[in-house]
């Protein structure tokens, strides 16, 4: 346990690295955003390069500004909550946005999981209603990734994401945690989600 513990920090960090270099990467420019130097971009089925690839997915989720940059395959299918919701690259790149996202705010990519091209994250989304208003809602999503090699990309160098499968959940309170409270269930019987205790 000691041991799963350690490797989620070390995670944490190699992830908090790799979003800065992402973002360092993307330079804000008067149409929208580019990327400085796509050349750069990993290009290996290293855990890092997957990691890397999948992320650029889960920051377009947010941040309307890298929606082009995500590194899916042309022929990508995406299902989510078990439909298929994507079976092109086009249905998920679209142009650069005006920015990050005023009522959708992510955070939790830290807890992921690498085995072989899979990557499967846990990750949070925190939901408000209007720009400048309280948070309301919170999405808790596991999100898998197979990421190959030999496929052409809407985005930068193969190897790119062929599969993106999401289940979720929105839980009609704001700001819950990622994993539950390990002294028991919280207060009004509900164990995130809206779940009944």
């Amino acid at each position: 346990m000691q041991e799963r513990g350690i490797r989620r920090r070390r995670y944490g960090k190699l992830l908090g690295t790799i979003a800065a270099s992402f973002a360092a990467a993307l330079v804000v420019g008067s149409p929208g955003v580019s990327v400085s130097d796509p050349d750069k971009l990993c290009n290996n089925m290293s855990r890092a390069c997957i990691i890397e690839i999948a992320q650029t997915y889960l920051d377009a989720r947010t941040d309307n500004r890298v929606r082009p940059f995500q590194r899916v395959a042309k022929d990508v299918i995406r299902w989510e909550n078990g439909l298929v919701t994507a079976d092109e690259g086009s249905d998920i790149v679209g142009p650069a946005g005006s920015g990050p996202s005023q009522t959708l705010f992510a955070h939790d990519f830290d807890r992921v999981w690498v085995d072989g091209s899979e990557a499967i994250f846990f990750w949070i989304i925190d939901v408000k209603d209007t720009a400048g208003g309280p948070f309301t809602r919170t999405v808790h999503l596991a999100e898998r990734f197979l990421v190959e090699r030999g496929v052409e990309c809407e985005y930068g160098p193969e190897p790119c994401i062929t599969e993106i499968e999401v289940m979720f959940c929105t839980g009609n309170f704001p700001l819950e945690p990622a994993l539950p409270d390990p002294t028991g269930v919280p207060a009004g019987g509900r164990f995130l989600c809206n779940r009944a205790g």
